[in-house]
């Protein structure tokens, strides 16, 4: 059976009260995760909406060490796609930037013995990745939460599925530390949108 789990540990500067109004996301991850790193994105910028948050994405997919220039054009390094984008967070009237860094990718197999008479011997690769996403105040020019970021799953796990999960995590550790609005309510029937 496939799964997938994920888990934040955050820390957020205690003295800081103030919440998201309009968040400018940047990623910067190696180009072979760019799909689970598009799904988180868009799982993140769709569930502020829900907070009245409006959001801005960019991602800066850097090329792997191990890989040289490709079709696509010259090799993006993993220092460029680090920098604080205040100025352009600024041009989009952004209150934070949300950056996240992909820290480490990692695969190990386990194998289980033959069950029955005919059986063969099974394997399941698992798969982990972890990242540093850093909240950063655009008028401080200044972080204010970091959290460590790890998600897990196996091969026959999607990177969508984990970045699904990675997400709904990282929006959860958002609102516990006090970083989001009250979300938004449906008026007419109470509920939350």
């Amino acid at each position: 059976m496939a799964c997938t789990s994920a888990e934040v540990v955050s820390n957020k500067d205690p003295d800081y009260s103030a919440t998201i109004e309009r968040l400018h996301l940047q990623t910067a991850i190696s180009s072979d995760l760019d799909d689970l790193a598009e799904r988180a994105s868009e799982k993140l910028r769709l569930s502020l909406v829900s907070y009245g948050i409006g959001t801005t994405v960019n991602h800066r997919a850097y090329t792997p060490d191990t890989e040289k220039e490709n079709e696509e054009g010259p090799r993006l390094e993993k220092e460029e796609a680090l920098v604080v984008p205040y100025d352009e967070a600024r041009r989009s009237d952004a209150s934070h930037v949300l950056l996240i860094e992909e820290k480490s990718q990692s695969e190990n197999t386990t194998y289980q013995p033959p069950t029955g008479p005919t059986g063969g011997m099974t394997s399941t690769t698992h798969q982990t990745y972890s990242f540093e996403a850093s909240l950063y105040d655009v008028n401080l020019e200044k972080r204010i939460w970091r959290a460590d970021v790890t998600a897990k799953g196996t091969k026959t796990t999607s990177q969508s599925m984990e970045a699904e999960v990675m997400a709904e995590k990282m929006m959860e550790s958002l609102a516990d530390d006090g970083l989001l609005p009250p979300m938004l309510t449906d008026g007419a029937s109470g509920t939350s949108r």
